[in-house]
């Protein structure tokens, strides 16, 4: 069961890098609230597909969780992406740190999880090499990160929600599905109200920038289902802190494909988190 669960978190992470560095391309170009309405909408097909074939009828009380978590889930794409529009990738996904350690927070005290002193060990190293990339060129506040810090805050409420239903309910594919859709439902008054510039809609109406939204939306659907039955194994601390893990990704991606710059300290931060990662997997 351990090696399951961590098999999930390390796809999640996977999947998230991946999708992360595209969502940094897609809001670039096409903005942060359409790409937010792109990815919400498309990204329900995985999950909507995992309820066909494990269906179930969800309660009431799992539904209103679905709808009551749905805000949590738009506020923070519209939060979060607001930030990586005009700040680099790596010290954008850096923020995400914060939504990972109250995750797993809410799984040890909460959900009375275990976390070993390995564990413990694992998720300082972590921590500290994401500190270390995030603050690469020195510790100077930046403002253009508050919204990601509260774009994170809002998603750790997601899935503080998901946890819970999870161990209510048992089948995490509806509350995923239904979350998502009242959560695209709700970016769609901001498209109207906030229309994308000449320049966007431009952008959006390419093929290959429709197919990189499909791909990110997609990725970010199945990396959703991913974490999600993590959840369901009572894993999800220790698996909040292996996903710590995808900015590291995300800095190295960023690097190679938008040419960012890496400095020393990122590399050293991308070296000590892969430490504490091998102590938690192993």
């Amino acid at each position: 069961m351990i090696s399951y669960g961590l098999g999930l978190a390390v796809a999640a992470t996977v999947i998230w890098a991946f999708a992360s560095l595209l969502a940094k391309v897609m809001t670039s170009k096409i903005g942060s609230i359409g790409f937010s309405l792109v990815v919400l909408s498309i990204g329900i097909i995985p999950t909507a597909a995992a309820m066909l074939v494990y269906p179930s009828q969800p309660g009431t009380i799992v539904l209103s969780l679905a709808v009551a978590a749905g805000v949590f889930l738009a506020v923070g794409y519209l939060f979060f992406l607001k930030s990586l529009r005009t700040v680099q990738a790596s010290d954008t996904y850096a923020t995400t740190m914060l939504q990972s350690v109250m995750i797993t927070v809410f799984g040890i005290f909460a959900l009375g999880e275990a976390f070993t002193t390995l564990d413990i060990f694992g998720s300082v190293l972590i921590l500290a090499g994401v500190l270390f990339v995030s603050m690469a060129v020195g510790f100077r506040p930046n403002r253009q990160l508050v919204p990601a810090v509260f774009g994170n805050i809002s998603w750790a409420v997601f899935w503080i929600i998901a946890a819970y239903v999870i161990a209510l309910y048992g089948n995490i594919f509806p509350f995923l599905t239904y979350s998502r859709l009242v959560a695209a439902l709700i970016v769609v008054p901001f498209f109207f109200a906030f229309p994308p510039s000449k320049a966007e809609r431009k952008a959006s109406r390419g093929g290959m920038f429709l197919l990189l939204g499909v791909t990110a939306a997609m990725l970010s659907g199945f990396g959703n289902m991913a974490f999600g039955l993590l959840t369901g194994v009572q894993l999800i601390a220790v698996g909040s802190m292996i996903t710590t893990l995808s900015p590291l990704l995300v800095v190295i991606l960023a690097h190679f494909v938008l040419k960012e710059r890496l400095a020393k300290k990122q590399v050293a931060g991308v070296l000590v988190a892969t430490v504490g990662a091998m102590v938690m997997v192993l």
